[in-house]
């Protein structure tokens, strides 16, 4: 009787036990973090974004917290005024983008991780890169090596023309005509610019197309200070009588005597085209084989020619008239070009410049016809001489 009232009690306490066990057991809540102010940002190299972030808990025991970024691009940096806290608190972030970014979205998370539980919360902002502010694409770079033996001088023949013009297809037969003398030897490039004046316009009613480009535009203020009577050119950049808008009656004796001339820099072009992107990437290497003291500037830029459409003539508007070497596009935001090594007072010879560009073509473009030109000039109060020009197919 007594093993049967002990082995009673035995049973009454364990669930008594058991019961008492599951009345103390509380169930884990787990904590949700939450984070406002994130923003899709935009950014062109170099550059920086900022943001308010608040950071907070809405269950859960209160812990502290650490934040963190996660999939940044290379070059692409994240930074925390306050990396860790207990929330409410706030935060600043600040995004900065140096040469290097390359082009494209990104999505980047920021995640909030709790110190005690482990629970992470994520958020998601997109990060598009753009090009560099200065035109340029990617890490721009520089060194000393031997002295490359000097390419021949090639001559940058800058014209400036505009449909509704007269006398400007007998000036682009000259200038085609030094062309075929001089072939690659001879850069041409041909600007319709937004000067006042009916020449300077496409022609009425019959133009399909506007040539006009506002960076052309600012190129002929920034070689001769504006832009009144077409056809001018400027060949080299140099002034002749003191004049830098060369009159068609010296254009084949400048031309000649130009080409005469020594070139103290190597311009080697490199493009490749992608169709799968549609983007060109633009190589740029250039070289000193002698040494230079003045200040240098790149001018680079894209080139269209076979274009049929209406220019006025002497005898008439011609409907189905070439325009060839037309401007389209400058790879730089700036008339003064990218600055080439001003921080150095003296480019010695064997002093090597590199960058990059990269940009996507003009669907209205052919671009079978289309070409890459550049040109290496000084760019000082004593001159704006080409150093020398360079001109490669697009594709």
């Amino acid at each position: 009787m007594k093993n049967i009232i002990l082995f009673c009690s035995i049973i009454l306490l364990s669930v008594f036990a058991s019961c008492k066990k599951k009345e103390d057991t509380k169930p884990t809540i787990n904590p949700v973090f939450t984070i406002t102010g994130l923003v899709d940002q935009n950014l062109v190299v170099p550059d920086t974004a900022d943001m308010s972030l608040s950071v907070k808990q809405s269950q859960g025991a209160s812990e502290k917290v650490t934040l963190s970024a996660e999939g940044l691009p290379a070059y692409i940096t994240a930074a925390f005024t306050n990396v860790s806290g207990t929330p409410p608190f706030e935060s600043g972030l600040s995004l900065y983008a140096d040469k290097g970014a390359v082009m494209g979205t990104y999505a980047v998370k920021v995640n909030v991780k709790g110190d005690v539980s482990g629970v992470v919360g994520s958020f998601t902002m997109n990060i598009t890169v753009g090009a560099n502010k200065d035109g340029t694409f990617g890490r721009d770079t520089t060194y000393v090596s031997a002295p490359e033996s000097q390419q021949s001088r090639n001559v940058f023949f800058e014209q400036f023309s505009g449909a509704s013009c007269i006398n400007c297809p007998d000036a682009n037969t000259l200038a085609s005509s030094l062309k075929s003398t001089w072939g690659d030897r001879l850069v041409l490039v041909n600007y319709h610019t937004y000067n006042a004046g009916a020449i300077f316009a496409p022609v009425s009613g019959v133009s399909k197309y506007d040539f006009r480009d506002s960076l052309a535009t600012q190129i002929s203020s920034y070689l001769f200070g504006g832009l009144y009577a077409i056809p001018a050119a400027s060949i080299d950049r140099v002034a002749v009588g003191g004049n830098m808008q060369i009159s068609q009656d010296n254009w084949t004796s400048q031309t000649g005597s130009r080409i005469a001339t020594v070139a103290p820099v190597n311009l080697t072009l490199n493009a490749t085209y992608s169709a799968s992107e549609n983007t060109v990437t633009v190589k740029v290497h250039i070289a000193y084989t002698q040494t230079v003291s003045a200040d240098n500037i790149l001018t680079i830029g894209v080139i269209e020619s076979g274009i049929v459409d209406a220019q006025a003539a002497t005898a008439g508007v011609v409907p189905d008239y070439v325009h060839d070497y037309v401007f389209r596009k400058s790879l730089l935001p700036s008339a003064t070009g990218l600055a080439i090594l001003n921080k150095l007072n003296t480019k010695e010879s064997g002093r090597v410049y590199e960058c990059a560009f990269r940009f996507k073509p003009s669907g209205a473009w052919n671009l079978d016809k289309c070409r890459i030109v550049a040109a290496v000039s000084n760019n000082s109060s004593a001159g704006k001489a080409v150093l020398q020009a360079q001109s490669v197919p697009l594709k």
